[in-house]
């Protein structure tokens, strides 16, 4: 069969699905993948040997209804023109555009909605225009998979999707044999590690809140961000902000990196106090590498800890609340902490390893006849 595997940037494929375009190819399937070009491509074609093919109207941000139109026959004529037999779409724009070109073309398409993210958390025309194209698109696609129950019930409420459509498949999958886990070097102070875009839901807010309220009475404790300011995103925090805390804080800023190892393997505890997710690839990447983390109670992340096992939970949008949990982790010994990190790797290999979540994608294949 051939199968493509398409989102909104080569980085994205480079990062969350080679392993699942390896897994593919070791089916015998041949794969191509499509995404607009930003430098990603290259490493994509030299690790797997196949064809990339670039989209040239997707525009992540833009929202120009003629560019849009422009995308659908773009896929349109990649999608015939290549002789797909199954789409995989990733992020908001293919899914949508993939869906309706696929709908044209007699694709079979399958829809990842990875996580709702901000659209999801307003009310907003953008909100609801993109409810409404999902509906639209949604009535092409073979499988919407989603990486929790929650979101996939929230789309089955709004009537968006029809339930014999919905597969729950548990994140991307880590790799743990790259996320192997990792002893830390002894250090003065207790890292906290923060990685994610520097955005409002995600709860930046909150943690930066929070960590103030601990770094008044605590010197000894860091706070490290991996992520990046998301420059015109209304949601993002400002460089203004960014430059108070660091005035202030015991706070070190790395902006985004490529390889999150090396801070993971520093920490003492990963902390994503985010609004809503789908299945949170930097908890997961910290659980493997036997880290203990703090999230909280919102979809995608509360039910990542199990029962204090393998992290500590926080109330959503409660700064308080977050403060208290990171301070009890503070107050663990390192041997019950590195407990907590080896209960949480022991939970990554059971349920969320590539192989396993690699293995869900060949059994939809299958379903649709390949």
């Amino acid at each position: 069969m051939k199968i493509a595997i398409t989102a909104n940037s080569a980085w994205n494929l480079l990062n969350f699905r080679l392993s699942l375009i390896m897994q593919f190819m070791d089916e015998g399937h041949e794969v191509i993948a499509i995404a607009p070009s930003d430098g990603a491509e290259d490493k994509i074609v030299e690790k797997t040997g196949i064809k990339f093919i670039k989209l040239n109207s997707l525009s992540r941000k833009g929202s120009n209804p003629y560019q849009d139109i422009k995308l659908i026959r773009e896929y349109r004529t990649i999608y015939k023109e290549n002789k797909i037999d199954i789409a995989i779409q990733y992020t908001i724009k293919p899914n949508i555009y993939g869906s309706l070109a696929g709908g044209r073309t007699k694709t079979k398409t399958i829809s990842n909605l990875t996580g709702l993210g901000y659209l999801f958390l307003s009310d907003s025309i953008k909100s609801k225009v993109a409810k409404k194209l999902y509906k639209l698109a949604l009535r092409k696609t073979s499988f919407a998979c989603f990486h929790n129950q929650i979101d996939a019930n929230l789309f089955q409420k709004l009537r968006l999707v029809s339930r014999d459509k919905i597969k729950v498949i548990n994140g991307s999958g880590v790799d743990t044999t790259y996320y192997q886990a990792k002893s830390k070097p002894g250090t003065a102070n207790f890292v906290f590690l923060y990685i994610g875009r520097l955005l409002y839901d995600k709860g930046i807010r909150e943690l930066l809140a929070a960590f103030k309220e601990i770094n008044d009475a605590r010197l000894d404790i860091t706070l490290h961000l991996l992520g990046d300011i998301d420059a015109g995103n209304d949601a993002s925090l400002t460089n203004e902000e960014l430059k108070g805390y660091k005035e202030n804080l015991n706070l070190v800023h790395h902006g985004m990196q490529a390889d999150v190892r090396p801070f993971i393997a520093k920490a003492d505890c990963v902390v994503l106090p985010s609004y809503r997710e789908g299945l949170p690839k930097s908890l997961l990447e910290a659980m493997s590498m036997q880290r203990p983390f703090i999230t909280v109670d919102s979809p995608g992340c509360g039910h990542l800890v199990e029962n204090e096992r393998n992290g500590f939970l926080a109330k959503v949008k409660n700064i308080a609340s977050l403060r208290d949990q990171m301070l009890r982790m503070v107050n663990l010994t390192e041997s019950e902490r590195f407990k907590m990190g080896q209960e949480g790797r022991k939970i990554v290999l059971e349920k969320y390893s590539c192989e396993t979540i690699n293995n869900e994608y060949i059994k939809l294949i299958s379903q649709l006849g390949a």
